[in-house]
């Protein structure tokens, strides 16, 4: 880093002027300077640029007791009459506008000469004579802040300025280009997970991510409340006044202007955060109202229903909507005032996606700035090096923190530092993520511009986080596309011309945005199978494109469908330990050591399934991701095994199941048999109870009968019965599927349609 900053060449980045950008840094630069110098400890600092009609000056510390001390910056190329005549004036308009001010800062990139040249008065006497003359009415300190002061400033700290040094003077530091060219980056990294060419489905997730960064938009909403939350006060003040409960409100009236002074400066500031000391007072606010509330009566007019409200029903309803208006304004407050968010969602729930669409909205609407990194292409144990290998440009992290904090104080907006998927961070041990999260963390504390957001697989939460994490972070939960799953459907369908299914999936997992994008390309130009039967040939294509993908990515052969062999082994370990999802990894190890021998991680195909999202592996456990995939393998091989069962022993199992189950009035058929037996022993086991449902389906469909005709008996078809076996039922009636099927086996199961 060169050790002279030629201020003169300073870039107008999206600034009208170098003039407009010179005085934008000198903004920072003396933010800077009073927060080193402790100025914030009993004051608040306030940018009036960009706001126009400066009064004199760019920006204000403005101290306990009122005093304040200023800042004015003009970028001149020289200091002859008419600079001076300028400064003089900024100066008189500033004493006249700003009576308690007490210090001035005058900013010019330029040192003041000190040679004289004949007959006239050096650049420094010059100084030192309007000094004196500024000072005739009011003692005031003026202090000139030249090349060399200012450089001295951001020298001084190198490491924490070296940022705004490189974002000020660097003509190609985080541009828009720069940004563009960012996403582009990380949209090929995500593919196929995200696709800015993927039809854009609203959820709350992203409204709630985006309004971390306090956009215009949200917070323009929060000023209208804010708006009717004073006019309630100024009710309740005149409304209250001379009444029996005017001392208690009395009481809190201090705290009360303290909040909404709290809540103004939070609101009109966007790069602000709220008093940490005020917090507690809203809900103390809300309190205290409701106790002067509940000790007014309420008044007889309003128990006789008299239409027109009594002083007392009006008290009570100011105080009533002040509460309203202030819990909406505190939800806001509580939700965005934090400095780092962590992202918590299931396998396949899209977290990828959503943060792809946020970093693309923030090049699009420009409210917000943002940068993304994928952690499953972090290539170093350390993850401030692994960031600067993915966003290049900068010589250190405190660079490229610096370098973001002052665009987004220049941009009056909030930066948002993603990290996608940190359980995916390959070259770095799970036991020692925390440690390097910390430190990112840590610094980015340094940079109050900057919120960190990062997002976890839910499944690895615990291993990673600990139980640090509650303290460590707010926490963002994501569940897919929530309530707005039927619209994602059929705006994928119309994206890739599908003939939308007629009736709602099954399964909730395939309203899971990574399942959901899958189906839809494998029918793409088609429709999906019709009813509910179709499910297995929905899992059987969602577990090919797993089997097609990493066969590739390893070099194996696609037809040996390894990856179906090992679900199907892992589920049936699950159903050998009573439907319990996790197994021992050294059991899951055992069971397809055939199947998966590399020696490296990396390169073994339970990795790779892990990565793909369709397993959870942990210190000591694996599960399958999705229960609703559990099912389907569980009850594929139940199928697939009772034709290899010899007589004896389904004899010897009858014999067994006689006292137990009272399977005297089933079927002869021995099959038939087992498979009672089987359903049975599965609805007594919530955890493998999910099976059933696909029983229903595969019995059909391959043994020729329903899942009801095994019982004779009314009551034990009643038993058979759950809401899901019911709907399946419904959806072969709408489908035409149940011709073969005695009414009289059917009718315990199904009530009459409704009208």
């Amino acid at each position: 880093m060169t050790q002279n900053i030629k201020f003169q060449n300073i870039q107008v980045k999206e600034c009208k002027s170098q003039n407009d950008a010179f005085e934008e840094l000198c903004i920072q630069i003396f933010q800077y300077f009073g927060t080193k110098n402790g100025w914030e400890n009993d004051s608040c600092f306030i940018s009036k640029n960009g706001k126009g009609g400066d009064a004199g000056v760019e920006a204000y510390w403005k101290f306990d007791g009122d005093k304040e001390y200023a800042i004015q910056a003009k970028f001149f190329d020289k200091l002859d009459d008419p600079q001076w005549k300028q400064i003089d004036n900024s100066v008189n308009e500033a004493l006249n506008k700003h009576p308690n001010l007490i210090k001035y800062y005058i900013s010019i990139p330029l040192n003041r000469t000190d040679k004289k040249i004949k007959g006239k008065n050096s650049q420094l006497d010059k100084w030192d004579s309007y000094v004196r003359k500024w000072k005739e009415n009011k003692n005031i300190e003026f202090i000139w802040w030249g090349q060399t002061e200012l450089q001295s400033i951001l020298l001084e700290d190198l490491d924490y300025n070296s940022g705004k040094i490189k974002y000020w003077f660097d003509k190609e530091a985080l541009t828009l280009g720069f940004f563009n060219s960012h996403f582009k980056e990380v949209e090929d990294e995500a593919y196929p997970r995200y696709s800015s060419n993927d039809p854009n489905i609203e959820t709350e997730n992203k409204k709630q991510i985006i309004e971390i960064t306090k956009p215009f938009n949200s917070i323009f909403k929060i000023m209208e409340v804010f708006s009717k939350l004073k006019k309630n006060h100024k009710s309740i003040k005149e409304e209250i006044h001379g009444t029996p409960y005017d001392k208690q409100y009395v009481a809190i009236e201090t705290i009360i202007n303290k909040v909404l002074v709290s809540i103004y400066d939070y609101l009109y500031n966007p790069n602000s955060y709220f008093d940490s000391d005020c917090t507690s007072m809203l809900s103390d606010v809300s309190n205290s109202l409701l106790e002067i509330s509940y000790s007014i009566p309420v008044s007889d007019k309003s128990k006789n229903g008299n239409s027109k409200p009594s002083k007392e029903d009006k008290i009570k309803s100011s105080i009533k909507d002040f509460i309203n208006n202030l819990g909406t304004i505190e939800n806001f407050i509580l939700s965005t005032n934090d400095q780092a968010y962590l992202l918590v969602g299931s396998a396949g729930q899209g977290k990828t996606h959503l943060l792809c669409d946020v970093l693309l909205e923030s090049i699009r609407d420009r409210e917000f700035i943002a940068l993304l990194v994928l952690a499953n292409y972090l290539k170093s144990k350390s993850l401030q090096d692994s960031i600067l290998e993915k966003i290049k440009g900068f010589s250190d992290i405190k660079e490229l923190l610096g370098a973001l904090d002052s665009y987004a104080s220049h941009k009056k907006q909030f930066a948002l530092f993603i990290i996608d998927g940190i359980n995916e961070w390959e070259e770095c041990k799970r036991e020692t993520i925390l440690n390097e999260v910390k430190k990112l963390k840590s610094l980015i504390f340094e940079y109050k511009n900057i919120k960190l957001l990062i997002s976890c697989r839910k499944e690895y939460l615990q291993d990673i986080f600990g139980e640090d994490k509650e303290s460590e972070f707010h926490f963002l939960y994501h569940s897919g596309f929530g309530n707005n799953s039927l619209a994602a459907l059929y705006s994928f369908c119309e994206h890739c011309n599908i003939k939308p299914p007629s009736a709602p999936l099954l399964s909730p997992d395939l309203s899971n945005p990574l399942i959901l994008k899958t189906l839809c390309k494998a029918f793409s130009n088609s429709e999906f199978p019709k009813g509910i039967s179709g499910i297995q040939k929905i899992f059987d294509i969602c577990i090919e494109e797993v089997n097609n993908t990493i066969s590739k990515r390893l070099d194996i052969d696609k037809g040996d469908t390894k990856v179906q062999k090992i679900l199907e082994k892992i589920a049936r370990l699950s159903y050998k330990n009573d439907g319990k999802s996790q197994i021992s990894i050294i059991d899951v190890k055992s069971a397809i050591k055939d199947l998966d021998d590399s020696r490296e991680w990396s390169k073994t195909l339970l990795f790779n399934i892990e990565k793909e999202g369709l397993l959870v592996a942990t210190k000591n456990c694996i599960y399958l991701s999705y229960d609703r995939y559990k099912d389907y393998l569980i009850s594929n091989f139940i199928i697939k095994d009772l034709p290899l069962l010899k007589t004896k022993k389904l004899n010897s199992l009858l014999t067994k199941t006689i006292s137990l189950l009272n399977l005297t009035r089933l079927r002869k058929r021995l099959w038939k048999v087992r498979l009672v037996s089987k359903i049975n022993t599965l609805n007594k086991q919530y955890s493998l109870s999910g099976v059933v449902d696909f029983l229903s389906i595969s019995i059909p469909e391959k043994l020729g009968f329903e899942l009801a005709s095994l019982y004779k008996n009314k009551n034990k078809n009643k038993k058979l019965m759950t809401s899901s076996y019911e709907e399946i039922l419904w959806d072969k009636i709408i489908y035409g599927f149940y011709n073969s099927l005695p009414q009289r086996e059917l009718h315990p199961f199904v009530r009459p349609l409704p009208l």
